[in-house]
């Protein structure tokens, strides 16, 4: 329960959430619907929305019986001087970004996917720079280079095997991880042949999933 809140509670008849997801529900790219008709990010994007205004939100559910989805947002009061500064929690200012964790260049072509990545990012500490275009990106790349890029593989203009190379004309120190629903497993493994280390994450991945992921890309020793 969020101090000062207030609460709203929305429930449906449907046919609920099984068991094993419930737990996952609010994680990106987790959903009960069938492949090709959800993408997984609707609740994920609530929760962050919700829990980034000072909020909780949380949900019951038994197959058969609907889901009830319940959500605690802040009282705003108009006698707070600061509202900002009196309704940040302890919690989120410790996870606000510093400078030497260094920056973190995201290259995602669905905005809704770079949205949820940088989200996930910035709340663990890293700064971002998030980029839709790879062009985009190799132009930032080579004003101020990143600790780490992490790429989607498949995007038009540049695939992120043609990026990576890119990256490392301009700097081969920096890391490249890569990501991708679509992985092209003869190039992973050519690309690996000829001596490259391969970073890769697989979607759909968890938030647990790609924190690791970006944590061992940044110290591979």
């Amino acid at each position: 329960m969020v101090a000062g809140a207030e609460e709203v509670e929305r429930a449906d008849t449907g046919d609920g959430i099984p068991a094993d997801v419930l737990d996952q529900i609010f994680e990106p790219f987790v959903t009960t619907k069938p492949v090709g008709v959800g993408t997984g990010l609707g609740l994920s994007t609530a929760y962050g929305i919700i829990t980034q205004s000072g909020g909780a939100i949380s949900v019951t559910s038994r197959q058969g019986h609907g889901a009830t989805f319940t959500i605690h947002l802040p009282v705003r009061h108009h006698r707070e001087a600061n509202p900002t500064t009196a309704t940040a929690g302890a919690g989120e200012r410790a996870m606000a970004p510093t400078a030497n964790e260094g920056t973190v260049l995201i290259v995602e072509d669905d905005p809704q996917v770079r949205a949820l990545i940088e989200r996930v990012l910035t709340r663990a500490g890293y700064d971002i720079d998030a980029h839709e275009s790879p062009l985009g990106a190799l132009e930032a790349i080579s004003r101020k280079a990143p600790w780490l890029v992490l790429t989607d593989i498949v995007m038009p203009d540049l695939d992120g095997f043609e990026l990576a190379e890119r990256v490392r004309s301009l700097d081969a120190d920096i890391p490249v991880l890569f990501m991708s629903g679509y992985v092209d497993a003869s190039r992973l493994a050519e690309i690996s042949s000829g001596g490259q280390t391969i970073d890769f994450v697989a979607k759909p991945f968890t938030s647990v999933e790609l924190l690791t992921r970006v944590a061992a890309a940044l110290r591979p020793d």
